[in-house]
């Protein structure tokens, strides 16, 4: 009778450690997917990084300027300054 109730918990235990396996190689896929998406946009941010804008019209200046700010941010990790 013990042995059937030790049986449960190691089962038990098992799919616990499995389950929190899971997790852990989720977690890092989703890193590796941002990380894959941040190389491949970085030579369209390096392009938009080095533009520029003084032969753009007013409302494109304000965009571009708008787009480096979000660029900044995404590399140095915290929000622009104003």
């Amino acid at each position: 009778m013990v042995t059937g109730v030790d049986e449960k918990a190691t089962v038990a235990q098992e799919a616990i450690r499995l389950r929190d396996e899971a997790q852990k190689y989720k977690g890092s896929k989703t890193r590796l997917d941002l990380r894959k998406q941040t190389l491949k946009e970085r030579p369209y941010d390096d392009q938009i990084m080095m533009m520029s804008l003084s032969t753009l019209l007013p409302k494109d200046v304000a965009y571009f300027k708008m787009m480096k700010e979000e660029i900044r941010w995404k590399r140095m990790g915290k929000p622009p300054l104003n």
